[in-house]
């Protein structure tokens, strides 16, 4: 398949091949009026909903929020994290259930969810370092708890942040920073809100 677009750098026009999925070359052309421009697709590790609803809500539908990625690709971004600002279990439990009902629903938003960032629940309940989350759920580290969080299916928390004075740091698809009692497998299947 081939698309003619106006590079987003230069503004050259040019032919652009595409075999299945993949960019196969971008060759210029010598003129070409009225083009749509072309640019790399963006990546946000970080957006908490959209269009008025909110990830973090217990009462988020699989529908708002297949409103949400919709509005997210359409404004350039090709991957995200949904994320969970800090809050009650049962509002991430709900959340993830949500998204993981999404991706079944809507197979075409699998490979746009690179994961699920969560923000806390381990922040340091003390103004400064907690910031703007909810004291009430705040949590200091604990390590034996640190393995009940709500994730055991096949959709996955990819990173969590945390305020810099605990010691459970952020985790990744490329590993951990953690002490080495509490590292994480790479999956976890939703099992139960601690």
């Amino acid at each position: 398949m081939e698309y003619f677009a106006k590079r987003y750098d230069t503004g050259q026009p040019v032919r652009i091949t595409v075999r299945g999925t993949k960019v196969q070359s971008v060759t210029p052309i010598p003129s070409g009026e009225d083009l749509p421009t072309a640019a790399p697709g963006l990546f946000d590790i970080q957006i908490n909903g959209g269009l008025g609803y909110d990830f973090s809500s217990e009462t988020i539908t699989v529908g708002q929020a297949a409103e949400v990625f919709r509005q997210v690709i359409g404004c350039g971004v090709f991957r995200f994290c949904p994320t969970f600002i800090t809050n009650s279990a049962e509002a991430y439990r709900h959340g993830v259930l949500t998204l993981m009902e999404l991706v079944e629903t809507y197979p075409e938003f699998r490979p746009v969810m690179a994961g699920i960032h969560l923000e806390g629940p381990f922040i340091a309940n003390e103004t400064g370092p907690r910031g703007s989350h909810p004291p009430k759920y705040c949590v200091p580290y604990n390590a034996d708890r640190s393995g009940s969080l709500p994730f055991r299916r096949p959709t996955t928390a990819r990173r969590s942040s945390s305020a810099d004075s605990t010691p459970w740091g952020f985790w990744s698809r490329r590993g951990t920073r953690m002490p080495r009692r509490t590292r994480f497998p790479k999956r976890r299947r939703l099992a139960r809100a601690w």
